[in-house]
């Protein structure tokens, strides 16, 4: 009766396994037949020629909200033009407020979306990285409007793209500034923000080769990290000839006004864009946008539809975002058609009409642009 006992025994509990794998194998098929339908479906749509043409817009809105009032400006130019290749651009917003969860839940609901072929997002790079994978394996084509693309961090993806400036071409512009004013003994401020740290990482690497002296490096957490508490110091015993930061915009003329406030009169060097003004900060170092710097024939028209609605004028955000919808829109009518990848395809070889002329992309899917230009303001 043991004997039998322990048969029947193992014999449910074989049975039980069986169940529990093939109950495993029915999930693997579902979640794999579910890929395969979003995926057809998406191409078909992308290849259809009539209908909406969804774009989906991911990121923080609330740190860069100009970066959707460009991209909906953009919309509505493309609309006003007839649409891309006959369709009308719509686009599907999700806000994934600068955290990892967030863009998470935007990746798989676009990546679930077959009618969604084009995604301009996310506004972190290190939320880009964290999703790329979703896009690439979906079959959408993503493309960030601030960040510089993933394939410094984590491998390039065929499919995912990023319309900032090269962090290294920044760095380099930065040192060249410092070396063309002779100066010798520099700080650096840095912060935990994926953009301005690894700008700020850049330009380290390039001073020490050139021979430039980083005296203080010194990284920024923000608030009640400890800055203020050495800045006297610094002052003091640094005898610093300039200042480089690449800290988040909140936190850019904060910093300065607290070191101006201990005696710090050096120059800073905004490793990125020009900031807002404060008079009392001069002298303060900041890239030329390029389209301040080369307008393209569209700059004034979309300045000057920005302005009007928005009663001032656009800032680097409104230009990123209008010119990744327009990007996306002119390398779909340049290839003639909205499948992904050959619109990934015309995004490689350049395509004209972005804000900022022609545009194309690297095989990291890094926009190649002018060098930036510091100025002093």
């Amino acid at each position: 009766m043991r004997g039998l006992a322990a048969w029947i025994v193992f014999g449910l509990s074989a049975l039980a396994c069986l169940v529990w794998i093939g109950g495993g194998v029915r999930d693997e098929l579902r979640e794999d037949h579910v890929f395969h339908h979003v995926l057809e479906d998406r191409l078909a749509l992308a290849a259809a020629s009539g209908g909406e043409l969804r774009i989906g817009v991911a990121g923080d809105f609330s740190a860069h909200p100009d970066i959707l009032r460009g991209a909906e400006l953009a919309a509505a130019r493309l609309n006003a033009e007839g649409g891309v290749l006959g369709r009308k651009v719509v686009l599907a917003l999700r806000d994934d407020h600068g955290a990892g969860e967030g863009a998470l839940e935007a990746a798989q609901a676009f990546a679930l979306d077959p009618a969604i072929p084009f995604v301009v997002g996310h506004t972190s790079l290190r939320l880009l990285a964290g999703v790329a994978q979703n896009y690439a394996f979906y079959g959408v084509l993503a493309l960030s409007p601030n960040t510089a693309g993933t394939g410094y961090s984590t491998g390039a993806f065929p499919l995912v793209f990023g319309n900032a400036m090269d962090p290294a071409d920044v760095g380099r512009a930065a040192l060249d500034l410092a070396l063309r004013k002779g100066w010798k003994r520099v700080g650096l401020i840095y912060g935990a923000g994926d953009q301005g740290a690894r700008r700020a990482r850049e330009f380290e690497s390039l001073a020490d080769k050139r021979g430039l002296r980083v005296a203080l490096s010194f990284g920024f957490e923000g608030r009640g990290s400890g800055v203020a508490r050495h800045m006297a110091r610094w002052r003091r015993e640094l005898d610093l000839d300039a200042v480089f930061l690449g800290v988040g915009r909140a936190d850019e003329l904060p910093l300065v006004a607290a070191c101006r406030a201990v005696g710090m009169g050096c120059p800073f060097v905004f490793l990125g864009e020009r900031p807002e003004i404060a008079p009392a900060s001069r002298p303060l170092y900041g890239v030329l946008y390029c389209p301040e710097q080369d307008p393209s024939e569209g700059y004034a028209a979309f300045a000057g539809e920005y302005e009007a609605r928005f009663r001032r004028p656009p800032g680097r955000d409104a230009l990123l975002g209008c010119d990744a919808v327009l990007l996306l829109g002119r390398a779909a009518s340049r290839a003639g058609t909205c499948v992904p990848a050959k619109v990934a395809d015309a995004l490689r070889k350049g395509v004209p009409g972005s804000l900022s002329g022609t545009l194309r992309f690297d095989a990291r899917g890094c926009a190649v642009k002018r060098p930036p230009r510091f100025v002093e303001f």
